[in-house]
């Protein structure tokens, strides 16, 4: 699996990239139903393969949308959750860790990263998407 980094942009970012499969896909079909019909791809064209591939596409994207949102929204979220253990008990000294990935101290450089990413891609699905 690598890092949780490369975990969390993966969690986030592949259904974008089978979003535009998917428009693409569409663009290819209808500009290739275009071109078989012998209609011209000027610009009204090309307008017109466009907007009917944008609206083929719109319910398998939203499809994978409804599916997704929950699944990127958790995997984000939980970045956010460490667990504190006790080292030291005559002490008190403790460590927290990701509760997502117990390899990964909150105290480290390491997860201040990963927290980077994650606020910004907040915006991107659980505030965004919905």
């Amino acid at each position: 699996y690598g890092s949780y980094l490369n975990r969390l942009l993966v969690s986030a970012f592949w259904p974008i990239a089978l979003i535009g499969l998917i428009i693409l896909g569409c663009v290819v079909y209808v500009g290739g139903r275009r071109v078989r019909a012998r209609e011209p791809l000027d610009r009204e064209g090309w307008r017109a393969v466009l907007t009917t591939a944008l609206l083929r596409a719109l319910p398998p994207c939203l499809i994978v949308t409804f599916v997704c949102v929950p699944m990127a929204s958790m995997r984000i979220l939980r970045t956010f959750t460490c667990l504190h253990f006790t080292v030291d008990d005559i002490t008190g000294e403790g460590a927290t860790y990701l509760a997502d990935d117990l390899s990964i101290s909150c105290d480290s450089p390491e997860y201040k990263e990963v927290e980077a990413w994650a606020i910004g891609l907040i915006f991107l699905w659980p505030l965004g998407v919905p």
